[in-house]
């Protein structure tokens, strides 16, 4: 394992040409030569390791989040025509086959474009919306303003007219939500314009860093009950590191764009804390959940239970999202401590994830770093966290490199 860290600029330079290089030579071809169904349209989902289609079905989910990567890519990266053609494939399919109407997407689709499971999750719309949001700005194409308006529409009434606590006031009120509203923000400002999107992100940063995140526990949680108390359930307890990590870099990429500190330094005192608890000292890497109370979890929801993933397992994405907030940690802080940490991390994931025969991350890992699951797609596991998480990597190594991190600022962690 590495034993040297640095902040230097030749640091971050040797970094960043791994990271383009584990993104363009080595992760994207995986995806780019599998996933296009010239014959029906769209993507196809579903693999196993070696790159095989596994299974018919092609998800809303998967394909938004696609649709994204490849306009991201092109937006953001290099404008190969290649990138926003694949994207253009998606963006079709969704818009022909996927649209329920009333700002709603489906959920599933067979391989042809029908209606296997319908409008069960706002996963497909805040997905959907994401990659039609990215697509536009790539292309300059204002064809799908209506179905964003539409989308975005529904999404804001659906959270804001009325609260659902004011419905059920027993209903836990997850912190999914306010974590992709951060992001979504993002995409959807150079479309739908700063204003119309800023209330939402604002609102939902502060419910994360400030709600979600609860000092006397030093932790951050998953749900809360109507009054944003800790509710001592086990699914109340319960601790997700990736959410987390995830929600905590999307909250410092929009905070350092207006070198707003103050999100810089929260966010990074939560990742602390998260790295605290769920780092695995024995055997490296990071938990997939935790019990609040250093129980073993005993119920499984949401992801963990459509994989049956147990609490000591290592995920994919988990780590994805880590790489990224201890890398905007270690850059906006100048923290050694988290530069540390992100070079344990980084050859933690070299060395344990992936898999270079094929050129792509295991999704998931035993405890002790052996390969538990293989296929992508059932697992949720698309040209998403992954190729995501890399793009970010090398730029924000790349451009500390050629800028110089900001200057060292004292820190409570």
């Amino acid at each position: 394992m590495t034993t040297e860290h640095t902040l230097s600029r030749e640091k971050f330079a040797e970094l960043g040409r791994y990271y383009r290089k584990h993104l363009l030579e080595e992760t994207l071809p995986f995806w780019e030569k599998r996933i296009r169904d010239d014959k029906n349209g769209g993507y196809f989902t579903s693999f196993d390791m070696a790159g095989n289609v596994s299974d018919p079905i092609k998800s809303i989910w998967g394909t938004g989040r696609m649709v994204w990567m490849f306009s991201a890519l092109y937006n953001r990266v290099e404008k190969r025509k290649e990138w926003l053609d694949l994207a253009r494939h998606g963006r079709d399919f969704l818009v022909k086959h996927a649209y329920a109407g009333g700002g709603r997407w489906f959920y599933k689709l067979d391989l042809k474009g029908n209606m296997v499971e319908g409008t069960v999750s706002a996963g497909s719309d805040l997905f959907t919306l994401l990659g039609l949001a990215e697509y536009a700005a790539a292309s300059g194409s204002r064809e799908d303003l209506q179905l964003i308006e539409e989308t975005w529409g529904m999404y804001e009434r659906m959270t804001r007219d009325p609260d659902p606590r004011d419905v059920d006031p027993s209903r836990p009120f997850y912190k999914g939500r306010p974590m992709f509203e951060v992001h979504l923000a993002d995409v959807l400002a150079p479309v739908l314009g700063a204003e119309r999107t800023r209330f939402s992100r604002d609102r939902a940063i502060e419910k994360i860093l400030w709600v979600y995140s609860k000092d006397e526990h030093k932790a951050n949680f998953e749900c809360l009950d109507a009054h944003n108390k800790v509710v001592d359930t086990p699914r109340g307890r319960t601790l997700n590191p990736g959410h987390t990590m995830e929600a905590l870099w999307f909250c410092m990429d929009a905070a350092r764009k207006t070198n707003d500190r103050r999100v810089i330094e929260r966010a990074a005192q939560v990742a602390d804390w998260t790295w605290n608890r769920g780092w695995d000292k024995e055997y490296g890497g990071l938990f997939a959940y935790l019990d609040l109370n250093g129980q073993i979890p005993t119920e499984k929801w949401g992801y963990h239970l459509a994989v049956d993933q147990a609490w000591d397992d290592k995920s994919w994405w988990v780590h994805c999202e880590s790489l990224v907030t201890f890398a905007m940690a270690a850059v906006e802080t100048r923290s050694e401590t988290w530069m540390q940490r992100f070079m344990e991390l980084h050859d933690y994931c070299r060395e344990k994830f992936y898999a270079r025969q094929y050129g792509e991350w295991w999704p998931s890992l035993h405890r002790d770093g052996r390969p538990k699951m293989t296929d992508h797609g059932k697992a949720w596991k698309w040209a998403y966290h992954l190729p995501r998480a890399l793009m970010y990597l090398m730029q924000i190594l790349e451009d500390a490199a050629k800028s110089g991190a900001p200057a060292r600022r004292k820190t409570n962690h």
